[in-house]
């Protein structure tokens, strides 16, 4: 037996040579190209070769046999079927039994394909075979085993080479539904709001005394009366103060444009304890002189050609009446008689601010206020109306829209709404409002995982999510518990 092994050692050496290749794309002392992939996609493997025999140098009595053996990390195998290539002779051989012999009609169906070597029509054959995948067939790899029928008669085994190293699994894509947390608002025990009007009263030259037929003043102060009998009339308030401050334009000594200023607030007043029937007391009267604060926000917001110069002068000029002349005199007085025509009127004004408290509402009496005055809810009623509704639904996503338009600056609102920005995806809406959000909270780490998520950059939702978690936050839990699955199963390597 040792001698005949010995024998077919040698011979088989100096047939095809015994030196195996390593995840070859060639075989056979590289006479056969047989590039290849093996793919799972779900539950199923799919092996794909293109072989190209045109390289194959056979005998005319010899035959080899193909055949791909999937090898799994525990010894687990699965063998494809064969190909089987034979020389000329022994491919006549070959059909003459096929005609009488059934157990070679039976090997025939089990062969993937049999070819002729020298069959100049048949130098290539695409192999492809689909399987049920099975858990350890992730981690397989394919061997080719090559079988030589020799002159003796005889198959003999005469090598096995690895052609493909591992299988290319199927990146599914892991549903992770995003868990965005929320801050309830502290209950707010008083709630105090302001409303304001701008009253743009005209006044004969010098004159403090208003007459409601004088040019405009009529709209004016009808606007202004208006505003403030629908808080006067509305049950759910109470007024606290209301505020008057008396502004002039900055043409002028400034010691007359004081007393200007002053003169009008009085009069404002004196016209709304006449006509609107707050008590005297409820006001409180101040003066604004000369309003260049409006005229810098009028001049920065608008398309004047000497925006910048007269800009500069307004705010590198300390004495105001070294600003004014400064003013007047640029560019030959050009300037300054286009803001006395256009601007300066805006800034003969009184602004009126009314103070008050509103009380408190119930779940079902907010669903109504929400819709008409808004800001008479405090944060913490919006939060109870927004649970009212089913989560996620448009009814519960709107209150917390409307919270921040209401509360544009308070941290919790933002970091509310931008649990709502998140949950829709948009990630741009989201960042501005994290932005004005509490950092140091958990609920902010959260959402903060879910920005990042959103974006796929996962080594910072990462970090987010278990700053959450570590924080105490289901929600931070329940996201990196997700994310570290759909890592596993996207096969996702993070940087």
């Amino acid at each position: 037996m040792k001698k005949i092994i010995t024998i077919h050692i040698f011979i088989l050496t100096l047939l095809f040579g015994a030196t195996p290749f390593s995840f070859a794309q060639q075989v056979h002392r590289g006479q056969i190209s047989l590039p290849g992939e093996l793919v799972q996609q779900g539950d199923q493997l799919h092996l794909n070769l293109d072989a190209n025999l045109s390289g194959l140098d056979l005998s005319r009595n010899r035959a080899i046999m193909l055949t791909p053996v999937l090898v799994g990390p525990a010894g687990q195998r699965f063998e494809y079927p064969s190909i089987l290539v034979n020389g000329k002779v022994r491919n006549k051989v070959y059909n003459r039994a096929l005609a009488l012999d059934d157990e070679t009609r039976y090997m025939q169906s089990r062969y993937y394909a049999v070819l002729q070597s020298n069959d100049r029509t048949n130098r290539s054959l695409t192999y492809t075979q689909t399987i049920p995948f099975q858990d350890w067939m992730a981690d397989a790899h394919l061997d080719l085993r090559e079988d030589f029928y020799g002159c003796s008669g005889d198959w003999q085994q005469l090598i096995v080479e690895r052609i493909i190293n591992d299988v290319r699994l199927d990146r599914v894509a892991y549903d992770f539904t995003s868990v965005p947390a929320y801050i309830q608002p502290d209950v707010e025990l008083e709630k105090r709001r302001n409303e304001q009007w701008e009253a743009y009263l005209e006044f004969p030259v010098s004159q403090t005394v208003i007459l409601p037929d004088f040019r405009n003043n009529q709209a004016e102060l009808s606007r202004l009366r208006n505003g403030l009998e629908n808080v006067r009339s509305d049950n759910n308030l109470r007024v606290n103060r209301i505020d008057i401050t008396g502004y002039a334009s900055p043409e002028g000594s400034v010691a007359l444009n004081e007393r200007l200023s002053q003169g009008r607030a009085d009069a404002m007043k004196n016209y709304l304890t006449s006509n609107m029937g707050f008590q005297r007391d409820i006001y409180n009267v101040t003066r604004g002189g000369e309003d260049w604060a409006k005229l810098e926000r009028l001049v920065q917001e608008s398309s004047l050609t000497d925006r910048e110069e007269i800009l500069s002068i307004i705010r590198n000029t300390a004495d105001a009446e070294t600003r004014q002349s400064r003013i007047a005199s640029l560019k030959g007085g050009a300037p300054y008689r286009q803001l006395l025509s256009e601007y300066y009127p805006q800034l003969r004004r009184v602004l009126c601010v009314v103070h008050y408290t509103v009380r408190g509402f119930s779940v079902e009496e907010g669903k109504e206020i929400i819709q008409s005055r808004p800001q008479q809810l405090s944060l913490d009623e919006m939060f109870q109306i927004a649970n009212s509704y089913p989560q996620g639904s448009d009814a519960y996503n709107n209150v917390f829209d409307i919270a921040v338009r209401m509360f544009p600056d308070d941290p919790v609102a933002n970091l509310n709404a931008s649990s709502i920005a998140l949950s829709k995806g948009d990630y741009v809406s989201a960042k501005r409002y994290l932005d004005k959000a509490d950092t140091s909270t958990a609920a902010y780490q959260n959402n903060l995982g879910i920005y990042y998520l959103l974006q796929e950059d996962y080594g910072n939702a990462r970090n987010a999510f278990t700053r959450a978690s570590q924080m105490g936050i289901d929600a931070g839990r329940q996201n990196l518990d997700q994310l570290q699955k759909k890592i596993e199963s996207e096969k996702i390597e993070i940087r």
